[in-house]
């Protein structure tokens, strides 16, 4: 009896993880949207990454100018969606930190953004 709540306990731990995931994906900015109120979190980036691996059911990311997610706020939001307008400005890729557990109006968030280096930079 003791094996089966072990074994059941591990199972309920591990279909847990299973459930959500992060990752990192770098690519080139599409498209961004913003918006006035908290709508999926106030702006969207579009990238042409490939982050399938996640249960994200949005092409785009939120990365939450509004501060709605816990532990964020608007002007982390905001510094995120700058530099995802920024590599789209200058044709220069961005990578970002996507999760699928955190969703704002069922689009995936992303806590980090960063300006990857072009393509045959130096690294």
């Amino acid at each position: 009896k003791k094996i089966a709540v072990l074994i059941a306990g591990v199972v309920s731990c591990a279909s847990s993880v299973a459930f959500s995931a992060s990752m990192n994906a770098q690519g080139m900015v599409l498209k961004v949207q913003a918006s006035q109120d908290n709508k999926w979190g106030g702006c969207l980036v579009n990238i042409d990454a490939n982050y399938g691996r996640l249960n994200c059911s949005q092409a785009y990311i939120s990365m939450d100018c509004a501060g709605v997610v816990d532990g964020n706020t608007k002007a982390a939001g905001q510094r995120r969606f700058d530099v995802a307008m920024l590599g789209m400005m200058t044709g220069t890729p961005i990578k970002v930190k996507i999760f699928d557990n955190v969703k704002i109006n069922g689009y995936c968030y992303a806590d980090r953004a960063q300006l990857a280096a072009p393509a045959g930079a130096a690294q």
